[in-house]
């Protein structure tokens, strides 16, 4: 009868913890408060795939109160990001900000490398980009390709995060795993507003990629003769 009973009540946890997953990714703080308050072992088992959802659906009181049960605010899926990542790559504001204030590790990387400042800046989210930089975040992390998060923005023609990295002290001449530039980057892709900016800054005209290649090179070779005649 023991087993019997022991049984049941793992069946009821497991279906409790599927429970808890759909109400955090609903946004459902009644339903989960009610879990959390009836299965006292629930936030151990569940807690963090709970927090992920209610991360990546955007539900900033759902994750508030995960943590506020003891779910730790850097956990992570085996292989996978954690919430803070999951949270600015998703371009949920909110979540991150509560997540930074709740002690998730600012500079945590996926397993491409990337950080949570890398994939604001990679989908133009300036208000995360101050928000992860206003708690530490570093300028000037490397992805695994060798990609920084202001060479991700340059390379997305994100305008306005880019003149914000750049104004918090972000290397502009710092090159990619291939050789590019951000300036390179910029040229090859048509950017011209950006390449503009960088030469204003300073930006190093003259280097070269792993093929030889300037900034000019590459925008003579798609075609950008507007942006050629800015770098003669």
């Amino acid at each position: 009868m023991g087993g019997l009973q022991a049984w049941t009540i793992y069946i009821k946890v497991e279906q409790a913890g599927e429970h808890l997953q759909l109400a955090a990714a609903r946004g459902d703080t009644a339903s989960m408060n009610r879990l959390l308050q009836s299965y006292p072992n629930l936030v151990a088992k569940q807690g963090g795939n709970a927090l992920l959802l209610a991360a990546s659906y955007g539900h900033a009181s759902a994750v508030e109160m995960l943590l506020d049960h003891g779910v730790d605010p850097n956990v992570q899926r085996k292989g996978e990001a954690g919430a803070l990542i999951v949270g600015a790559s998703r371009k949920r504001f909110y979540v991150v900000r509560v997540l930074l204030q709740r002690g998730a590790e600012v500079n945590v990387q996926d397993k491409a490398g990337r950080t949570p400042l890398a994939w604001a800046a990679m989908l133009g989210d300036t208000s995360v980009v101050r928000l992860l930089l206003d708690y530490g975040a570093e300028l000037n992390v490397r992805d695994h390709a060798g990609r920084t998060p202001l060479t991700l923005a340059v390379d997305r023609g994100h305008l306005a995060t880019v003149q914000l990295l750049l104004k918090r002290g972000a290397n502009m001449n710092a090159a990619t795993a291939s050789g590019h530039t951000a300036l390179m980057l910029a040229a090859s892709r048509g950017h011209g507003r950006i390449v503009e900016l960088l030469v204003a800054m300073g930006a190093d005209t003259r280097a070269i990629n792993k093929h030889g290649q300037t900034a000019a090179d590459l925008a003579r070779l798609k075609g950008h003769s507007n942006i050629t005649a800015l770098l003669r």
